[in-house]
C-alpha cells in the first residue's frame, strides 16, 4: 500500500467531487438553456431572466438567451442582457460577441464597435461573425460596407459559407446591384458551394427589380435543369414562381406565365400573387379575356383557399381587363358589387381603369359619375387645383377627358348661379404628356383639343379652346353662355385671328 495513502486518497475524492460539481453545473445550465428554447412568448423569457439573478453567468446561456430575444423582435433586450453580463465579469467570446453584434440590427455603428472590441481583446471573427455583421450593414442600406467586409474576411482566410453568400446577396439585393449579385452567385457554383432556393431567390430578386427579365428566368430554368440530373433537389417557392411569372410578364410572354401557374397549381402552391402575376402577363399581351377567365377561376376557388382572396391588385387587373375588352357592365359589376362584397377598398388606380373602360364605351355619365365619387373619397386630389386649374399630367387619355367634363361642369355651375350672365370663365388646363406617351410627344394635348372640337357646346356654353403659345403644354377653355354673343368675344380678339394675348384659337363655336 503507498505511504501517501491518506494524502492519494483524499485528491482522488477531491477530484471526483468537483467533476460531479462540474457535471452537476453542466447539467444546470443544459436545463436552463433548455427551458429558455421552449418559451413561448416574451413575458415568460422575461420571467426566465429575472429567476436568474442580476446577471446570466455562463456564455452559454448568455448566447441561447441573446438568440431568443431577438426571434422575439426584441434586439435591444438582447443587447441588454450582454451588456449586464459582462459588467458582472462574464467575459465575452467568440460567440456572445458575435449574437452581440447580430442583435444590433440596424446600429451599424455600435455592431463595427463591438468588432474592433474582439480584435482588441485577441478573438478572431469567426464566418458567423462576419454574417453577422453583413446582415447588419444589410439591414441600413449599407451594401458597399457588406461588400468591404466580405472580401476583409477572405482575405484573413475566412472562406465564406453558404450562409454568408446569402448574406450578402441580401445586401446587393437590397443596394439594386444587380451584376455584383450575379458575379457572387456564380462565385458560390465555382467554389462548389451549391446555391439554396434562397439564393436563386435573392438573386432572382435583384434581376427583376433591376429589369433583368431573360436573366430571370434563366435561372429558374437552371433549377428546373438541376432538378432533372441533380440528387440534390432544389425545391421552388411560391416566390420563385412569382417571380419568374413577373418576369413574363414584363417579358409579355404569357403562355409561359400560364404554364407556370399550371406548374404552381400542380403542386398545390398557388397563391393570390402567383395568380393575380399570371392576369397581369396576359393583360400586358392584351390578353383581356384570358384574364378574366383566371379572375373568374379565383373567384370560384377562393371559399375552399384562403391564399386564393382577391385583393386590390387583382381586381384592378381585371378592371384594365375590362378596359381593353371594352366590358362596361363587368367593370361596374366589380367596382360597385364584387370589390364591397369582399370588403376591398379600390385606389387610384382602380378607379382610373373604371373611369376609362366606361369613356371609352362611351358610357360618359357613369364615368363621369365614378370620377366623381373617386374624388369624394381623396382621389384625384391633385387634378384640381383650384376651380379654374386642373393638371392631367397623371392621367391616362380617357381619364382626361373626363376630368375636363368634371371641371367644365364645375364651372357651368357656377355660371348658371351668377346674377351676371354676361361673363366668361376660364379654365387653364396643364396637359404635359400624359401617361403612356410615347417619342416625347403628348398624347392628352390633342385628345382635349378634340373633345372641345367634338362637343363645343356644352350644355347651353359656348367653348373657345386656345393654346398658350409661350407654354405648348397649357390650354385654355373659355366658357361663355350661349346667350352672350360672339360678336362681343370677337371684339376682344386681335384682327389676326388671335386674342390680346396672342394664343391662337384651337376650336370655337356658338
Amino acid at each position: 500500500m503507498c505511504r501517501y495513502y491518506p494524502t492519494c486518497a483524499a485528491v482522488s475524492s477531491l477530484s471526483k467531487v468537483l467533476k460531479r460539481r462540474k457535471r452537476s453545473a453542466s447539467s444546470v445550465i443544459t436545463r436552463l438553456n433548455k427551458k429558455i428554447n421552449s418559451v413561448k412568448n416574451l413575458q415568460d423569457m422575461e420571467k426566465i431572466i429575472k429567476d436568474i439573478g442580476k446577471a446570466i453567468d455562463n456564455t452559454r446561456t448568455l448566447v441561447v438567451a441573446m438568440k431568443k430575444f431577438r426571434l422575439f423582435g426584441r434586439p435591444n433586450r438582447a443587447l441588454e442582457i450582454f451588456y449586464l453580463a459582462w459588467h458582472h465579469g462574464l467575459e465575452p467570446n467568440v460567440y456572445t460577441f458575435t449574437a452581440a453584434i447580430a442583435a444590433c440590427d440596424r446600429q451599424l455603428n455600435q455592431a463595427l464597435d463591438l468588432l474592433e472590441e474582439m480584435e482588441t481583446r485577441g478573438l478572431k471573427p469567426s464566418a458567423f461573425t462576419y454574417g453577422a455583421l453583413i446582415s447588419t450593414c444589410e439591414k441600413c442600406g449599407a451594401w458597399e460596407k457588406a461588400l468591404d467586409i466580405f472580401y476583409t474576411m477572405k482575405n484573413q482566410g475566412i472562406p465564406p459559407d453558404r450562409i454568408v453568400y446569402n448574406a450578402i446577396l441580401t445586401a446587393c439585393e437590397r443596394g439594386g446591384q444587380w451584376e455584383k449579385a450575379l458575379q457572387l452567385f456564380n462565385e458560390m457554383k465555382l467554389k462548389s458551394l451549391s446555391p439554396n432556393i434562397s439564393s436563386y431567390n435573392l438573386t432572382m430578386s435583384v434581376l427583376e427589380k433591376n429589369h433583368q427579365h431573360q436573366k430571370v428566368l434563366e435561372l429558374f430554368d437552371e433549377i428546373e435543369a438541376n432538378n432533372l440530373s441533380n440528387e440534390n433537389i432544389i425545391v421552388p417557392t411560391s416566390l420563385t414562381y412569382g417571380l419568374a411569372i413577373s418576369a413574363c410578364q414584363n417579358q409579355k410572354n404569357w403562355q409561359r406565365a400560364l404554364q407556370l401557374l399550371e406548374q404552381c397549381k400542380s403542386k398545390e402552391i398557388d397563391n393570390i400573387i402567383i395568380y393575380t402575376g399570371a392576369m397581369s402577363a396576359c393583360e400586358e399581351s392584351g390578353e383581356w379575356q384570358k384574364v378574366l377567365n383566371l379572375f373568374d377561376e379565383i373567384l370560384l376557388r377562393h371559399r375552399q383557399n384562403k391564399h386564393l382572396i382577391p385583393n386590390v391588385i387583382t381586381y384592378t387587373v381585371a378592371l384594365s381587363a375590362c378596359e381593353k375588352g371594352r366590358q362596361w357592365k363587368r367593370a361596374l359589376h366589380i367596382l360597385f358589387h364584387e370589390m364591397p362584397l369582399r370588403a376591398v377598398e379600390p385606389n387610384g388606380i382602380t378607379y382610373s381603369n373604371a373611369i376609362a373602360t366606361c369613356e371609352i364605351c362611351g358610357q360618359t355619365a357613369l364615368a363621369l359619375q365614378i370620377y366623381r365619387r373617386a374624388c369624394s373619397r381623396g382621389f384625384f386630389q391633385s387634378i384640381r387645383r383650384s376651380i379654374n386649374l386642373i393638371d392631367l399630367h397623371d392621367l391616362v387619355v380617357p381619364v382626361a377627358k373626363i376630368a375636363v367634363r368634371a371641371a367644365v361642369e364645375d364651372l357651368q355651375e357656377k355660371i348658371c348661379f351668377n346674377d351676371n350672365c354676361d361673363i366668361s370663365y376660364e379654365l387653364t388646363v396643364i396637359t404635359g404628356q400624359g401617361i403612356h406617351s410615347e417619342g416625347g410627344e403628348s398624347v392628352i394635348k390633342p385628345a382635349i383639343i378634340a373633345l372641345c372640337q367634338d362637343h363645343s357646346n356644352w350644355h347651353g356654353l359656348h367653348i373657345q379652346c386656345k393654346e398658350y403659345n409661350s407654354n405648348p403644354g397649357r390650354l385654355q377653355l373659355t366658357m361663355i353662355p350661349t346667350l352672350f354673343s360672339l360678336s362681343s368675344s370677337e371684339s376682344e380678339e386681335g384682327g389676326d385671328g388671335t386674342d390680346n394675348d396672342g394664343n391662337a384659337p384651337v376650336a370655337s363655336s356658338l
